[in-house]
């Protein structure tokens, strides 16, 4: 009667795939709240196979939904100083599960380029990255000025584990030749320009 139970952390105990499940029906700000558990939740965050990185995290609904041509000089500022703390994070969590060699489910980017040719070469590193890791879907989001657009890589073409490619505001070159999705079921393209009319 008098016996006294003590608190057993039971969801700490499950194997990583099952942890990484549940982790998957969190919003990316609450799987990221999760490193702050213990040491192996940090570790949980650092292997969760599906990376997620949306500026509006850090910059704000408001900033990241406005046009940046009506920006005061206070909101241009605080805008490139938060897509800067946004890009190293983003680098920095893509490098860690890297690492790891394991794949990688899905890989998520929603972001402003500011400056086109810095930018373009670390989002071509992160395609890269993805593609070494057997991403399955890729879901990538740009937004740039109306004269710059970002042209995708070639290696996202050869990406042979991709099931899912969800593409808005690039351009994409096309050629038979180099295209090789072998497992691609879905497709989405959204203010895509296609470059390339070798395509059968």
């Amino acid at each position: 009667m008098g016996h006294q139970i003590g608190a057993v952390d039971r969801i700490s105990e499950l194997p990583d795939f099952i942890s990484h499940h549940i982790m998957s029906y969190l919003s990316t700000k609450e799987a990221a709240q999760t490193c702050l558990l213990s040491k192996r939740w940090n570790h949980l965050r650092t292997s969760f196979p599906i990376l997620d990185f949306d500026q509006i995290y850090f910059v704000g609904e408001y900033l990241a939904t406005q046009e940046r041509e009506y920006f005061s000089r206070r909101e241009k500022r605080r805008f490139r100083g938060q897509i800067n703390k946004f890009i190293r994070f983003a680098d920095a969590s893509l490098l860690r599960f890297c690492e790891l060699k394991v794949s990688m489910q899905k890989f998520r980017l929603s972001m402003t380029l500011l400056d086109f040719e810095e930018d373009t070469s670390l989002l071509d590193k992160w395609i890269e990255l993805a593609v070494v890791n057997e991403v399955k879907e890729f879901d990538f989001n740009f937004k740039m000025s109306r004269d710059k657009i970002y042209s995708l890589p070639g290696t996202i073409l050869s990406a042979k584990f991709v099931t899912t490619l969800k593409l808005s505001g690039c351009n994409m070159e096309l050629s038979s030749k180099t295209i090789r999705l072998h497992s691609l079921r879905k497709l989405s393209l959204d203010k895509v320009r296609t470059i390339g009319s070798e395509v059968y």
